[in-house]
């Protein structure tokens, strides 16, 4: 085996430095690129790949991943980094029907970035969504025998809970995941929390199938009733002010922003700390109203034992 492999592009080639010996004595360097070439708008395509109508692209960042993704019998292109977009491809061939992928690594980088090039996708009237993997590359997912359709449907839901554009919609999203009544998420570097009242999202649920069965069982008409029944509030705040707790009147979301939030690093510090605060409120929250509904919060006090009464009961209260 050879101690780099080279690969055509745009103008020039992309080399890639296999043998670790020769990685250590390039500085670290892995890859590079042919000197004096350009690759801006453009990116590598797997040799023999043509898009066709209605086809589904997924777009990575390096070679490998597309070659991956290509044996695994996806079509991809590489844009070569996150600072680079194929438009050149992408104008190319408008009118296709075809989805891009924004499937760029999951990290810091890609991230910045990724939100700008949907914009940009549907300014183009192109459809698009995006795809993330876990902590490994594409091309580690590949040689792990993982690169299957259950996994890329795990990258597309991973993917809409980044772009998530409010906390309601990230609220449901993560309900449509894991049906429950109390959740915590983070939403752009701030703590929330999300109070789901099942049963009034049932009726809601049950009073749209009896007028439209066929549209309730769409993720549309269920996202429709959840704001009736989903409270969002945020964990974390610095300071409070009357514009920071302000009700939302477009969304029906009880949604209080934090008026100056906290950087990431600080936040992940504290997580673990305001999850159990959160969690243990919500938990006697939710044990009031229980006692309260059923009225046995009076007829518990009376009952409560009180060693200092001379017969051993708390006296009943008594309204004047």
């Amino acid at each position: 085996m050879g101690r780099h492999r080279a690969l055509p592009l745009c103008n020039g080639y992309w080399e890639r430095i296999i043998d670790a010996t020769a990685v250590k004595a390039n500085n670290g360097d892995k890859a590079g690129i042919k000197k004096g070439m350009t690759y801006k708008g453009d990116g590598w395509v797997p040799p023999g790949q043509t898009l066709e109508k209605s086809d589904r692209v997924y777009i990575v960042e390096g070679i490998f991943h597309a070659i991956a993704l290509h044996l695994a019998g996806f079509k991809a292109i590489a844009s070569i980094s996150a600072s680079n977009f194929p438009w050149n491809i992408i104008d190319a061939n408008t009118e296709k029907l075809i989805t891009w992928v924004v499937a760029l690594d999951n990290d810091p980088a890609a991230h910045a970035v990724i939100p700008k090039y949907l914009g940009k996708i549907r300014e183009r009237r192109e459809l698009c969504c995006v795809a993330l993997s876990d902590h490994r590359d594409w091309d580690d997912v590949y040689r792990d025998g993982d690169l299957d359709e259950a996994f890329l449907k795990e990258a597309y839901y991973q993917g809409r809970l980044f772009t998530a554009e409010s906390t309601s919609k990230l609220a449901y999203l993560l309900y449509l995941k894991r049906p429950a009544s109390f959740y915590l998420m983070e939403f752009r570097s701030c703590l929330y929390s999300a109070s789901v009242n099942q049963a009034e999202l049932s009726m809601d649920l049950g009073r749209k199938r009896s007028t439209a069965i066929a549209r309730s069982s769409s993720s549309t008409s269920r996202f429709g009733a959840w704001p009736t029944a989903c409270r969002i509030w945020s964990t974390w705040r610095r300071t409070s002010s009357p514009a920071s707790s302000a009700t939302s009147s477009t969304s029906n979301f009880r949604t209080r922003a934090a008026a100056a939030r906290p950087p990431r690093p600080e936040l992940n510090h504290r997580s673990a700390w305001f999850c159990a605060i959160a969690a243990r409120a919500h938990a006697g929250r939710q044990l009031r109203r229980r006692r309260a509904r059923t009225g046995h919060a009076q007829s518990e006090m009376a009952q409560r034992p009180n060693p200092r009464h001379p017969h051993g009961a708390q006296p009943a209260l008594r309204g004047v």
